[in-house]
């Protein structure tokens, strides 16, 4: 299971943003770190929802394997979750 854990990119993976209206796809960038939300499910097998910032997207479970690093939560620091002030 995926969700919940968190992955230091060692490398960029392509994303697309999961929001009303037009699906747009955008690199995040090494050094970011990501949170998994959701997934792989029965029916996309090969995709998990992650969130970046305060974003959500989708991106490939390979990718997320081969070009990030499982990382825990350290003392002093967490993801931005929806709701959070800025």
């Amino acid at each position: 299971m995926w969700t919940g854990k968190r992955f230091l990119l060692k490398r960029p993976i392509l994303a697309v943003a999961l929001v009303k209206g037009p699906r747009t796809a955008e690199y995040i960038l090494n050094g970011q770190t990501v949170e998994v939300i959701g997934g792989p499910g029965p029916s996309s097998e090969n995709l998990v929802e992650i969130r970046w910032k305060t974003n959500d997207y989708a991106v490939f479970a390979e990718d997320l394997e081969t070009s990030g690093v499982e990382v825990s939560e350290s003392p002093g620091y967490r993801l931005a979750r929806h709701g959070d002030a800025a």
